[in-house]
């Protein structure tokens, strides 16, 4: 699995730099016979989804893109065909991550992706907000394909918190 997180400050191009590493995730993917597998799905906040579709027509690349809010305030088959898409896609990229850190959102909940091979996370958080978020992204980004030494260290990061970690690793 590869799982990124793309941490720069507002404004410094983090979309067309997400938007460029899809782009060469899909070119590898089909050269090393994964085509099949390169399916990708951007969600976003409603306010930049132009700047996707901008970054989407100069790559001549299709991606799903879909509004953030609908994660939170779709309903019935409206948020069930979204949570297939979620489910299904193999590259999931998130905009603003930040906006996921509550893990007991609805938002956060549905975005947890059941078969993702490629996590894509962008968001300016560590630079404007507390170190503790950081650690709520690399759980984002699944913990489980840290390396037992990174997962060690993740966990001794979590317990000088205070915190326990995650329910994630009690399972």
């Amino acid at each position: 699995q590869g799982n990124v997180l793309l941490a720069d400050p507002t404004g410094s191009g983090k979309t067309k730099f997400a938007t460029t590493l899809a782009f060469t995730l899909f070119h590898w993917l089909g050269e090393n016979g994964y085509k099949d597998r390169s399916n990708a799905l951007i969600i976003a906040p409603k306010q930049v989804l132009e700047n996707w579709e901008d970054e989407q027509r100069h790559f001549n690349i299709l991606n799903k893109i879909e509004s953030m809010g609908k994660l939170s305030n779709s309903k019935g088959k409206s948020i069930e065909k979204l949570q297939k898409e979620i489910e299904k896609v193999d590259i999931l990229l998130i905009d603003e991550a930040h906006n996921y850190l509550n893990w007991k959102s609805k938002r956060s909940l549905r975005i947890k992706p059941k078969r993702s091979a490629h996590i894509i996370l962008s968001t300016a958080t560590p630079i404007n907000k507390r170190p503790d978020d950081l650690l709520r992204l690399i759980e984002l980004l699944d913990i489980d394909n840290l390396s037992d030494i990174d997962l060690d260290d993740y966990i001794e990061l979590r317990k000088r918190k205070n915190k326990k970690p995650l329910q994630i690793l009690e399972k």
